[in-house]
């Protein structure tokens, strides 16, 4: 060992290594430091409160210094959505953030009356009255507000400034089944007035007292008041009285319109919406179909005495009005035989229980029932028809010429058991038993 390196007599020696110490002192920190980077962050508006790696720094607009490597960067700011980004910071970089804070808006919700579920985009939110969290301008929803015993309130929305959605709900009005049968059959139905079909019938009705007609030529009218109950089924069976007169000047006319429910006007007076039944004079009249969206059908027909004439229309879509010049010949010699119809055509009226199923001729959807086809064929059809929760009824119905075939679909709820004839799956079986045995003698 050196004896001179802690000889205090050596002063100068001490010295130089104090100076060295101090020198590595003053160079460690200022390494760091030049590693460090800056940011610098401001918001419109200004005062927005900034997080940085999720801790609290200062409200807006302010300046710091951070070591490099990934941070994040979050700023608040009341009745604002939440502005959140990351970034990466390298040695000595400097990064600027202009923030532009985005609004939010109240989005409120009320029903009457209260209680009702809240979905928002499929979503259940919570019940009225109530108020989500703030959301952003310009965003949009779709509203769904339920109650039990109440109609659904729908609406979409887009978001422009605080918004508040009231639904008033409507009660959905208890329905029963209205069945109304008469001997004899196809006689016509009328209900508070409205005709809504031909005997046998069977139909929903909103429960509640009701005027129930039955018609028919040459009988006496058969009237009487019921009472349908909520789901349940109200059954009418009216045994028509023959009037004993002989024809009068009078017959009737029922007018049919595909789509249902156009409005009909004979000679100017309004009748109701279709299918309508009327008793007029015989004499020539003017029938007018009206409705939103279609051309208006507008004609003449010629009744005589005891005559049923049933009136098909098929309304066009379109806006115009359109004037029938000539007078419905082929429609007039429907079932009255006193024109010449037009060779091998005759016509199909079609009516289901419950009615407004869907009906289709030989495969062809044609409208629903009750439904008047002209210019069919004579000859033998296919008939289908559907309806949601019944199953589908398919038959054959013969059409000749220059006459009305008319038919119901007697349609049966689906899973309900019917009536088979006696031993008819027996017959079935040994039918299938038979031929088993008929192709396996064939086979030896």
């Amino acid at each position: 060992m050196n004896p001179h390196l802690h000889d205090p007599s050596h002063p100068r020696l001490e010295l130089i290594l104090i100076t060295c110490m101090l020198v590595l002192l003053a160079l460690v920190p200022a390494a760091t430091a030049v590693d460090n980077g800056f940011i610098a962050v401001s918001s419109t508006p200004a005062g927005a409160r900034i997080y940085v790696d999720g801790a609290y720094q200062a409200t807006t607009p302010w300046k710091g210094i951070f070591p490099p490597g990934s941070h994040s960067l979050k700023l608040t700011y009341q009745n604002y959505a939440d502005y959140e980004t990351t970034f990466i910071l390298h040695p000595l970089e400097s990064k600027n953030f202009n923030v532009q804070m985005s609004p939010l808006a109240f989005f409120s919700f009320s029903s009457n009356p209260v209680g009702a579920k809240v979905y928002i985009n499929g979503v259940w939110e919570g019940n009225t009255n109530m108020e989500v969290a703030p959301v952003p301008l310009g965003s949009s929803y779709t509203v769904k507000i339920v109650k039990d015993g109440y109609q659904p309130y729908e609406t979409s929305v887009v978001i422009h400034e605080d918004t508040h959605i009231h639904a008033e709900l409507v009660p959905i009005a208890a329905t029963g089944t209205l069945a109304v049968m008469s001997n004899p059959a196809e006689a016509r139905v009328l209900v508070d007035g409205i005709m809504v079909g031909l005997t046998p019938y069977s139909g929903t009705t909103i429960a509640g007292e009701h005027t129930v007609k039955v018609s028919k030529i040459n009988y006496e009218d058969y009237t009487t008041t019921v009472t349908v109950e909520g789901g349940k089924t109200t059954t009418v069976t009216a045994t028509l009285v023959p009037s004993g007169k002989p024809a009068t000047g009078t017959g009737s006319v029922s007018v049919i319109s595909t789509p249902v429910g156009a409005n009909v006007y004979i000679d100017g007076v309004y009748y109701g919406p279709a299918p309508v039944s009327a008793d007029l004079a015989a004499a020539s009249h003017s029938i007018k179909v009206s409705m939103p969206g279609y051309s208006d059908f507008v004609s003449t027909v010629s009744i005589t005495a005891g005559q049923s004439l049933p009136v098909y229309v098929t309304l066009v879509q379109g806006t115009s009005t359109v004037a029938v010049t000539q007078a419905l010949s082929s429609i007039a010699t429907i079932g009255t035989g006193t024109q010449a119809p037009q060779e091998g055509l005759g016509s199909v009226y079609l009516s289901s229980r419950p009615a407004s199923a869907k009906a289709y001729l030989d495969g062809v959807f044609m409208g629903m029932t009750p439904l008047g086809i002209r210019s069919v064929s004579a000859g033998t059809h296919q008939v289908l028809f559907t309806y949601p929760g019944y199953d589908d009824y398919a038959a054959a119905i013969t059409v000749k010429a220059g006459e009305t075939t008319e038919f119901a679909a007697p349609m049966v709820v689906t899973g309900m058991q019917t009536n088979r004839a006696p031993g008819f799956g027996w017959v079935a079986a040994l039918t299938g038993i038979a031929a088993i045995i008929a192709l396996f003698r064939r086979a030896i």
